[in-house]
């Protein structure tokens, strides 16, 4: 695969570094990279390793030096013929995403911390096709303030080459390490350690401080570590200023003091690590709070403020274990750093997105998707994710189409080219030129909301069969049709379908009764199940879920209710819902709202929420609503796949609401349903 990456600069420092062994990793893999950069002191690296590297001002903001930038990235676009184009930087992603997609070529962007930005300067970043963050908490931040779909976005945490930082003996004095960019926004833990250097050297005999790093406060730094040693009469701090051989500076180390990436290098090398920066204090790093620190990225997000007594405290308790019970406690956190932050797992995880990426090419021919899709619908946005995936997976090298609420502004959500379902052009276009019609999951041929649902779906196929085209139904159902005249449509319509994939038995049953007896059947009638229940690949995993939970609810230990209400439900499905919730709360139970549906269900999760002391979590994806559910005892739900992710959480679940495919979803598959005393 030819890569092109692109980073604002190559100078020492934690995202460069990851760039450096990404590459590194790539590499050996037998991909080709070119990087663009303003150059630094880690190009030289780079070049070993193989790579080709070209210097642009991608660190400068002159108009100038942008213009420049621009042209030399699309001369390189035009001649390289790379697969993926992947930036770490959000300015540069501002460069080259419009030139990427005029090319047709995927990019991906890679997010190593948060921005403070202005309101347009939102406006004007871009982060991709796909997007990958170095943490929870980064990933929950694209979310909130980018409106990126959670799908979107994969979670790689920084990868280091175990091989490269590995541990050494140590001798002479216990030595606490602090290495970092020393920027205003980076240097308070070495700040506080030359202020506690005299308390330290006071304490413990013999103890040293080094501090390395180069930046705009070096020298500010080095007054302090002069000052520190003048008050204990010797070289208590030395500061060495820029670090290039950084695994022997971790293992001069018996505590590291420092956040992120350096923290992870120091745990490879077993150094002890006390986890402060000016984001925050965690303390000293354990097995306990090791994934707590995972999901923000070692950087002691969220945690209590940085003082000097706390860190005095932690810094002591460390020194007074020796040397040899400091080894043992670094190597537990080398064992835990190799689980999680391993270099060849990053890159392998990364290769995957690209992968991920360029599959969103568009191929030739054309299955155009149907349903009730970009409605802002959790349970429909995972359908058409699932239908996407398998047309591709069926039909290989052939053009994906959607039909979706949004039209254009979906197709970058969804990797595919979307349609405004709701103008008759565009729908005649499509038709004309796709290969076959798929319903891809969801009650579509129905007229419980109204029956204009069951015209709208019926003349689609009906119109489709008249253009000589193919139609499939993926995992539908069928709802309430009472109307004679409906019925006969409905028959017409199942009949011009070759192949039927129902989702429950009653929808199974009607179709099979559809063609009278003796009388042969040219479509294919199977009885399957939701198409979100065959989508594992789009799921969450673990850690997700648990950052969500704890988000919601802090590190305390609760027993909880996931619920999934309805924004457009009645007085007597509301109110059987608020006795059973409120059954729940005096048993001890916390509530948790989960808001399925933004258009219509947020609005009643909130007063809901808000009224019976619950907590909320909005902008959740299918899959991560699945995790979520995993740390819950029950969940009530009104919305159908509310039941559907319960089932595939192993927990149990309560369906309340006149909609039958809640009462069939219970009856099939063991749920509880609560009749709200009215059909």
């Amino acid at each position: 695969m030819r890569i092109l990456m692109l980073c604002d600069s190559m100078r020492m420092g934690g995202a460069e570094t990851h760039v450096l062994t990404l590459c590194d990793c790539l590499i050996k893999e037998g991909n080709g990279i070119t990087l663009l950069s303003g150059g630094g002191e880690l190009v030289k690296e780079l070049i070993k390793r193989g790579v080709r590297h070209v210097k642009l001002p991608l660190d400068s903001r002159r108009p100038r030096d942008i213009l420049k930038c621009r042209r030399k990235i699309l001369r390189l676009l035009r001649t390289c013929n790379f697969d993926v184009v992947h930036s770490h930087s959000r300015f540069a992603s501002a460069i080259v995403w419009r030139l990427a997609r005029r090319n047709k070529i995927p990019l991906v962007t890679t997010v190593h911390a948060r921005c403070a930005l202005s309101w347009i300067g939102c406006k004007l970043s871009r982060w991709g096709d796909l997007s990958i963050a170095v943490s929870q908490d980064l990933k929950q931040y694209l979310i909130d303030f980018y409106g990126i779909a959670p799908e979107n976005i994969t979670v790689i945490h920084n990868g280091v080459d175990g091989r490269r930082f590995s541990p050494r003996k140590r001798e002479g004095a216990l030595t606490v390490g602090f290495l970092s960019r020393l920027d205003a926004d980076s240097s308070l833990g070495a700040e506080l350690l030359c202020a506690l250097a005299p308390r330290l050297a006071r304490e413990f005999e013999g103890v040293r401080i080094i501090i390395g790093g180069g930046g705009e406060r070096l020298d500010r730094i080095k007054a302090l570590a002069d000052k520190a040693n003048a008050d204990v009469g010797r070289e208590v701090v030395s500061c060495l200023g820029e670090i290039l051989d950084t695994p022997a500076f971790f293992n001069s180390c018996d505590i590291f003091v420092g956040v992120s990436r350096a923290a992870i290098e120091g745990a490879l090398c077993s150094a002890a690590v006390v986890l402060c920066g000016n984001e925050g204090f965690l303390g000293i790093l354990d097995g306990e709070n090791f994934a707590f620190a995972l999901e923000g990225n070692l950087c002691a997000r969220d945690c209590e403020d940085l003082r000097e007594e706390s860190l005095f405290l932690s810094v002591s308790a460390l020194l007074r274990e020796g040397r040899n019970a400091l080894a043992a406690r670094g190597e537990s956190l080398r064992a835990l750093a190799l689980r999680y932050c391993s270099a060849d797992v990053a890159a392998k995880e990364t290769a995957r997105v690209y992968k991920k990426a360029t599959e969103r090419r568009e191929g030739r021919g054309g299955s155009l998707l149907c349903g009730y899709y970009g409605f802002g619908n959790m349970g429909d946005d995972i359908l058409l994710r699932a239908a996407i995936e398998r047309a591709r997976r069926e039909y290989v090298g052939v053009r994906v189409w959607a039909m979706t609420y949004g039209g254009r502004r979906d197709s970058q959500r969804f990797g595919t080219k979307c349609l405004r379902r709701s103008s008759p052009l565009s729908v005649a276009i499509a038709l004309f030129f796709c290969k076959r019609l798929i319903f891809g999951g969801g009650t579509l041929l129905q007229c419980d909301t109204s029956r204009r649902s069951m015209f709208y779906y019926s003349a689609l196929i009906l119109l489709a069969r008249l253009m000589g085209k193919e139609c499939i139904l993926w995992g539908n159902g069928i709802g309430k049709i009472e109307n004679k005249a409906d019925k006969r449509l409905l028959s017409k319509v199942l009949r011009s379908c070759s192949f039927l994939e129902l989702r429950d038995m009653r929808s199974y049953a009607i179709a099979k009764h559809t063609f009278k007896d003796g009388e042969e059947s040219s479509a294919k009638i199977l009885l399957g199940g939701d198409l979100a229940e065959s989508a594992k690949e789009l799921y969450s995993d673990k850690e997700r879920g648990a950052f969500l939970f704890r988000r919601a609810f802090g590190n305390r230990s609760v027993s909880a209710i996931a619920v999934m209400p309805r924004g457009k439900s009645n007085e007597s499905e509301l109110l059987t819902l608020s006795k059973a919730l409120s059954a729940e709360s005096e048993r001890g139970r916390e509530l948790l709202f989960i808001v399925t549906n933004s258009v219509e269900d947020e609005k009643l999760c909130r007063e809901l929420a808000c009224s019976l002391d619950g907590k909320l979590i909005v902008r959740a994806c299918f899959g991560d609503a699945v995790e979520i559910i995993k740390n819950c005892e029950r969940v009530y739900s009104m919305r159908f796949h509310g039941l559907v992710a319960a089932k595939l959480a192993g927990v149990e679940f309560v369906g309340i609401g006149k909609d039958m495919k809640i009462r069939g979803y219970c009856s099939e598959r063991g749920g509880v349903y609560l009749d709200c005393g009215e059909e």
